[in-house]
């Protein structure tokens, strides 16, 4: 794993936001008589949270977006008012008036700035303007975050909501000295870029930003300035890590014309909340690093006194029930061991991850599952930068195999009850489940190829209507021994694989209606309870042993017309149907099969002899899409 080192000065401290209880007055008289919300706005520029070193300015931004959650009444919940001021912050005021329930009622405050109307109040992509060369404020993204808050008890005495923003992007100064090769009159006249990402991922429910996984670096364009030899250039961007070998740094000087590049001597990290200064000398060439980068207060980032801790990009928060990574491959046994809920085993994992960080997180569990303290509910639905769940993600192999599974080489995360994965998860990679026993929930809805093994004896793992909904591929043993499913509903499953459903314990239907052929799919559906139907509309092959061995079913369709290529065991005449489950199945085919013109042919004196097997009864889908019987009668 690649290890960040990075030359900052700062206290590591998280910018989380200043929760309202600071200006909190116990004078109930600040609640207004008419009930009317009113906000006044600041921005928190200082590195400190804490109330005594605040550095408290006016916020100058035109609009705001506010929501208001009143937890006693919804009447009173308010979701993005958009709020303007024409006065610098002075007044604010809104189109529809919002309106307080009374001085008692609890409420989750939420502001931020810019206001944008399409805000997703779960998760939100802000983008910084490329061209900064006018002002930077417009790529500056605040928030405020207070719950809990009481009207009456926390109202400044303008009887205003104290809104105190706090910083989410990352604000980069530098500062340019003349080496003595140019003149004043040269230098005056300059371009500068920075080539960076501009995107950040916001999540509301932790207050905090981190880079978008797919967000590219640009160029994007300083405010520039320049006084008395001094050529200054500031740009917003989203927290990232400037890796070292790279250019993110132009100045273009126009008299004579000659650009000049900087390129990064070492892992720079920009984190959320935080100003640095980088002072670079202009030679001849070149650009040079003139002393340390320094890191600050957002409008007047100074050099730190000898001695300050080192700034290290933090690229993991850990808090209560939560952890959220800024960078992949960060997270640590530590900072799970911190987070996880020591009673009920819930953890949310939001930010960007790797496979590195999945396997941090199933070696810990499996070290832990037998302990007070366990994994049992994971939530990684706000995760991004993964794809696909790597082999053996929450199983790990306990002995070395050469392509030979047995119950030696895997033990599943028994303590795993409950998983929720993000909607970009689209492979689960082979044994990823295998022998997690507990799991009794994970959403696949967005998954579409499941490799082998993956849920091999998960006994508790239930399905619902939509689980496998879109998968185009499971591959062998996917779902075998998987005894509580209840229910198999793949309407775009391209093909059958062996074992892939076996021993599913009882199950209300079969539905894998986008299924052509079972090539290779010996014992695919063996040894199943199904009170209801099998739906396989559009096979065209039954053509491996076994695939219904010790299955029994209300109904079977096979109604694809044309050919059907069927070996003798595949319905395997000792075992299917067993009578002991009192179940007489009824099969339906196309009525091709029913005139002689495809093979194979309905056989027996009572023309209900199919594959091997006597049927109960034998319907046929004509083409007009309603069935009949032999004899041509109709039937439901």
């Amino acid at each position: 794993m690649k290890s960040y080192k990075i030359y900052f000065l700062a206290i590591v401290l998280l910018l989380a936001s200043c929760s309202s209880n600071d200006e909190i007055t116990d004078n109930a008289d600040n609640f207004p008589a008419d009930k009317v919300v009113r906000i006044a706005t600041k921005v928190n520029n200082s590195l400190q949270t804490t109330k005594s070193l605040r550095s408290l300015v006016d916020y100058t931004g035109t609009d705001i977006g506010l929501s208001i959650d009143c937890t006693a009444d919804d009447a009173y919940d308010y979701d993005n008012q958009k709020w303007s001021t024409a006065d610098n912050g002075i007044t604010w005021t809104t189109l529809s008036q919002m309106l307080w329930k009374n001085a008692t009622a609890t409420n989750n405050i939420f502001a931020y700035a810019p206001y944008d109307e399409e805000f997703n109040s779960t998760s939100y992509t802000f983008s910084a303007q490329q061209d900064q060369s006018l002002s930077t404020l417009s790529s500056d993204f605040v928030t405020y975050k207070s719950d809990g808050y009481v009207a009456g008890e926390s109202l400044d005495d303008g009887q205003a909501i104290a809104v105190t923003f706090n910083h989410k992007m990352a604000k980069l100064k530098i500062v340019f000295t003349n080496g003595n090769q140019y003149t004043e009159d040269q230098l005056a006249d300059y371009t500068l870029t920075v080539n960076a990402k501009t995107s950040a991922d916001y999540i509301k429910s932790t207050d905090v930003a981190t880079v978008s996984p797919d967000s590219t670096s640009q160029d994007i364009i300083g405010c520039n300035s320049s006084d008395a030899g001094i050529y200054e250039a500031q740009v917003v961007i989203a927290p990232q890590i400037i890796e070292s070998g790279k250019k993110f740094i132009k100045f273009v000087m126009n008299d004579p014309e000659k650009t000049f590049y900087f390129t990064a001597s070492e892992d720079y990290g920009f984190s959320s909340g935080y100003a640095y200064k980088l002072n670079v000398k202009i030679g001849k060439d070149k650009l040079t690093l003139d002393n340390e980068i320094e890191v600050g207060s957002w409008n007047d980032p100074v050099e730190m006194s000898a001695g300050e801790a080192v700034l290290t990009y933090i690229d993991i928060h850990a808090t209560e029930n939560e952890i959220l990574l800024n960078a992949p491959g960060k997270l640590t046994s530590e900072a799970i061991a911190s987070a996880i809920n020591k009673t009920s085993g819930y953890l949310k994992i939001s930010g960007s991850m790797n496979d590195d960080d999945i396997f941090t997180l199933r070696d810990w569990a499996y070290d832990n599952e037998e302990n007070a303290i366990c994994l049992k509910d994971l939530d990684m639905s706000a995760v991004t930068g993964l794809t696909a769940l790597p082999d053996c993600a929450f199983s790990p192999l306990t002995t070395e195999w050469n392509g030979f599974m047995n119950e030696s080489s895997c033990r599943g995360i028994s303590s795993l009850i409950t998983l929720t994965l993000p909607e970009s998860i689209v492979t689960i990679g082979s044994n990823a489940f295998r022998l997690c026993g507990s799991l009794a929930s994970v959403n696949l809805n967005s998954v579409t190829n499941i490799k082998e093994y993956a849920f091999e004896e998960c006994t508790n793992l239930v399905l619902d209507e939509n689980s496998l909904s879109n998968v185009e591929v499971i591959e062998m043993n996917g779902f075998k021994d998987c005894s509580s499913l209840s229910i198999i509903n793949a309407p775009k499953l391209e093909a059958l694989t062996q074992d892939v459903f076996s021993n599913c314990g009882i199950l209300s239907k079969i539905n894998i209606s986008g299924a052509l052929n079972t090539d290779k799919a010996s014992k695919c559906l063996a040894s199943n309870n199904v009170s209801g139907d099998i739906w396989l509309p559009n096979l065209k092959s039954l053509n491996s042993i076994n695939i219904f061995w010790c299955t029994s079913a209300a109904t079977v369709h096979l109604t694809a017309a044309g050919e059907f290529a069927l070996n003798s065991l595949a319905f395997n005449t000792t075992y299917f149907n067993d009578i002991t489950k009192g179940v007489a199945t009824t099969l339906y085919l196309n009525i091709d099969k029913k005139d002689g013109s495809t093979y194979p042919q309905v056989s027996g004196t009572d023309h209900n002899t199919w594959g091997g097997i006597t049927w109960n009864n034998i319907y046929y889908l004509k083409a007009d899409g309603s069935y009949v019987d032999y004899d041509g009668i109709a039937v439901e």
